[in-house]
C-alpha cells in the first residue's frame, strides 16, 4: 500500500490518498505551531503502526490532491 497525507496550517482542509484513489478530504487547517511528527504511534503510543514504512517525503507546502492521488500509487516516484 502507498499512502500520501496533506495538511497546512494556513491552507485547504487534510487531505488522504490511498494507493491512487481520489484524495478525500475533511477537518480543517492545524491552528498553532506544529513542532514535531509521531511516526508509527501516537503520543500516547494508543495507535502504534505494526509495519514497516519503506519511504517517506516531507514537502514545505501543502500539496494539491491531484498530485498526493499521483503520489500515491504504488511504484510511483517520490
Amino acid at each position: 500500500n502507498r499512502l500520501a497525507v496533506a495538511f497546512s496550517k494556513t491552507t485547504s482542509p487534510a487531505a488522504i490518498s490511498l494507493n491512487g484513489a481520489n484524495a478525500v478530504t475533511g477537518g480543517s487547517t492545524f491552528g498553532g505551531s506544529v513542532t514535531s511528527v509521531n511516526l508509527g504511534s501516537g503520543s500516547s503510543n494508543v495507535f502504534q503502526l505494526y509495519s514497516w514504512i519503506t519511504g517517506l517525503s516531507i514537502y514545505n507546502q501543502r500539496l494539491p490532491n491531484a498530485t498526493l492521488k499521483s503520489k500515491s500509487v504504488v511504484n510511483a516516484p517520490l
